[in-house]
């Protein structure tokens, strides 16, 4: 009879959690299609349809624990009700035995959360977006029809056209010719740093883009042209004039945020591999290795008693001399004054450059510890060489052929391990100076932050999953002692104690992403879910009795 009873209650909650789940599922699923037909503006109805299809699985990972809750409630709230329960009771069978088909419904929907947040969600997350960025033609003329109008060269061009025609690429050989966009009757304005500089009208727009690799290139040409140039202040007709080539970076920032939990332990043993921390710690590299090259400037200055330095190597070199050499360490520049004398010898030939004042910096360049020297005379710089065949040449400052930083100096950044500078005694024992020390600080900043991300994540990841478990069995317990037969009283029982875990849950996260209040975060997360926890104790053991 037990199982016979059991078997009917799960049949009753089988049929309510499938509708429930099918009905929310479809309305989150419509709902995350039309945030991102709103976000892109216009986008076509199959665009809507492939954005639906991947968002119905990360909308089901939600809407499963709600619609188990929900399923509970009314179930158990119709057999309180009915006082099936209580005939139930009255023939000896425990009430606590009916509970199963309960836990079943709870363990599913929470693996499957557990599943989805972790890795389904990150998953689909950057896929999303890939869209409706996907067709880039299709895109470009979507938003010729918008307010906005097509934008082009990082919101250089602001174009506006009467007709638009597709011209899809064609393979032969092996190569595929680049998509086109073929625009005619064009109005455009071309700006500058938010500033008009020209704008005017053009016959055609040929906009042509390649979209292969990680990054796609777009370009155009553009014909029979009428302008004003405001800089001039005069038109000018042109019979063709281009669209330079430009980047566009398809490949989307990861945060850690979307990462999957497999990557949030890899990067929780290794949080200096995480990209933004990585940034930091190749630009204190960077601080470092031009310390180091500023050291060997120093120490060669100090060896020759001429008060001279070699800089550079390969095609550009130089030997400065200089009455006084002044290192500036927190502004990671040295300023040579007191008549500054340059020879350089570039490409062959040499000339001789003379200023009162000269700087020597170095930009760091992206992705390593590397970068580049640049030395600016300033103050009136008189040039003496075989190029100048009339005689001196004068100019009021003169920036030479940047050269690349020595590869002892690269080296000695590159010797550094990760861990070593992870640690916060390094700070102490690195190049003295506040530039590397600042640096040094903003990557512990960050390092120290991610790891606390990390951790704040896969807590409330792992606590939202658990919580699905003590929220099902809650509201089963409730809805028999409130008899929550009706939907509105199903919907309360279920609705107060699933906001009260979310927000301590959500709450706890941005607590545990904190300094100060790491590990409380982390508690007010397993809080909310341990008072419901005991909240279900007290209330299967002393009100729903045998």
């Amino acid at each position: 009879m037990l199982w016979t009873l059991q078997w009917y209650i799960f049949r009753e909650m089988g049929k309510t959690f499938l509708l429930t789940a099918i009905g929310l599922t479809a309305l989150i699923g419509l709902g995350g299609g039309v945030m991102n037909m709103v976000e892109a503006e216009q986008i076509t109805a199959d665009q809507l349809l492939r954005i639906m299809i991947m968002i119905l699985p990360v909308a089901a990972s939600l809407t499963l624990p709600v619609a188990a809750l929900f399923s509970a409630t009314v179930t158990y709230g119709r057999l309180s009700a009915d006082n099936e329960l209580v005939a139930c009771r009255a023939s000896g069978i425990n009430i606590h035995h009916l509970l199963l088909p309960t836990l079943v419904f709870s363990l599913v929907p929470a693996a499957v959360t557990f599943y989805s947040v972790n890795y389904v969600i990150p998953g689909m997350v950057e896929n999303l977006a890939r869209v409706v960025k996907a067709d880039a033609v299709r895109f470009a003329r979507n938003r010729l029809q918008s307010p906005g109008r097509l934008a082009l060269v990082k919101d250089r061009y602001r174009i506006y056209a009467d007709t638009s025609e597709a011209v899809p690429g064609e393979t032969a050989n092996g190569v595929r010719t680049p998509d086109r966009l073929v625009l005619s009757g064009v109005a455009f304005v071309e700006t500058s740093r938010s500033n008009w500089v020209r704008y005017g009208t053009a016959k055609t727009i040929d906009i042509r883009f390649d979209m292969g690799g990680e990054r796609a290139v777009v370009e155009g040409d553009m014909y029979g042209l009428s302008l004003y140039d405001r800089r001039r202040q005069q038109w000018t007709d042109f019979d063709r004039d281009s669209i330079a080539p430009y980047e566009i970076d398809q490949t989307l920032p990861k945060r850690l945020a979307w990462r999957n939990l497999d990557e949030l332990l890899y990067f929780r043993r290794r949080p200096a591999e995480i990209p933004e921390v990585r940034d930091r710690l190749d630009a204190l590299r960077a601080g470092i290795a031009c310390t180091a090259f500023f050291e060997s400037v120093a120490q060669q200055w100090n060896d020759t008693g001429g008060k001279q330095v070699r800089l550079g190597s390969g095609p550009s070199s130089y030997t400065l001399a200089s009455g006084e050499m002044k290192p500036d360490v927190e502004k990671a520049l040295i300023v040579f004054s007191k008549t500054v004398t340059v020879r350089e010898e570039a490409d062959g030939r040499t000339r001789t450059l003379t200023a009162p004042e000269a700087t020597l910096t170095v930009r760091r360049t992206r992705g390593g510890p590397g970068g580049e020297s640049v030395l600016k005379l300033s103050g009136g710089v008189q040039i003496v060489g075989p190029a100048n065949s009339g005689g001196p040449q004068n100019r009021p400052q003169v920036d030479l052929d940047p050269f690349p930083l020595p590869d002892a100096a690269v080296k000695e950044a590159e010797s550094l391990s990760d861990r070593y500078l992870s640690d916060a005694k390094a700070r102490s024992e690195l190049a003295p100076g506040p530039w590397v020390r600042k640096l040094h600080g903003d990557f512990r900043n960050r390092l120290e932050q991610a790891r606390r991300k990390i951790a704040a994540l896969i807590h409330s990841r792992l606590a939202f999953s658990a919580s699905v478990l003590v929220l099902v069995i809650l509201g089963a317990a409730l809805s028999i002692i409130f008899r929550g037969a009706h939907v509105l009283i199903a919907f309360g029982i279920s609705f107060v104690p699933s906001i009260f875990v979310i927000v301590t849950i959500i709450m706890g996260r941005q607590l545990a992403n904190n300094a100060g209040t790491a590990v409380a975060g982390i508690l007010v997360m397993w809080g909310g879910i341990v008072l419901v926890g005991a909240l279900n104790a007290v209330t299967l053991t002393r009100f729903v009795r045998r």
